[in-house]
């Protein structure tokens, strides 16, 4: 199967498998400042999420195979 564009590479894939860790990982930190009760921590949670939500669509529009190219 080709691929369905040119920025669907092993490279981009990886970059965007990083992302997604390190967008969990300030998720985690926001709940647990959220739970902490630190001022503007659900304003930093909602936008981790979204970010999230965003890298999770790239991932599917470019890799609909859940997997990098060759993989």
């Amino acid at each position: 199967m080709a691929a369905p564009s040119q920025f669907s590479t092993a490279e981009n894939y990886a970059k965007l498998q990083s992302a997604l860790d390190q967008v969990d990982a300030a998720i985690r930190e926001a709940e647990l400042a959220e739970s902490a009760g630190v001022p503007g921590a659900a304003e930093l949670l909602s936008t981790a999420q979204q970010g999230r939500t965003r890298i999770l669509q790239l991932i599917n529009t470019y890799f609909p195979t859940g997997t990098a190219p060759g993989a």
